[in-house]
């Protein structure tokens, strides 16, 4: 999909129905603006890159945080996640 959009104009810029449709085919997990008829796909795409790079960065926090042998500050350094995110992480969840 990333090559279609790089080589062809057409498909960086396309109506809502059209963009939901490619990405209900190919799986991509685009998530678009509500309201918008004209959807910026190359702008949809790299909301999804950067929404995965968060999520695995938060795994990883997560995995950091639970062998116990890193500080908050650590992980906020090798995850790049805000030192307030890592610690409402480290909270013990209420069940």
């Amino acid at each position: 999909m990333q090559n279609a959009l790089e080589s062809d104009n057409v498909y960086k810029q396309m109506d809502r129905e059209t963009a939901e449709l490619i990405n209900d085919v190919t799986g991509s997990g685009l998530e678009f603006e509500e309201g918008k008829e004209l959807i910026n796909v190359c702008v949809a795409t790299e909301n999804m890159k950067k929404k995965a790079v968060r999520e695995s960065a938060i795994e990883t926090a997560k995995i950091l945080l639970s062998a116990g042998e890193n500080t908050i500050e650590t992980i906020a350094m090798a995850t790049k996640l805000p030192i307030e995110e890592i610690k409402k992480l480290a909270e013990p969840k209420i069940q």
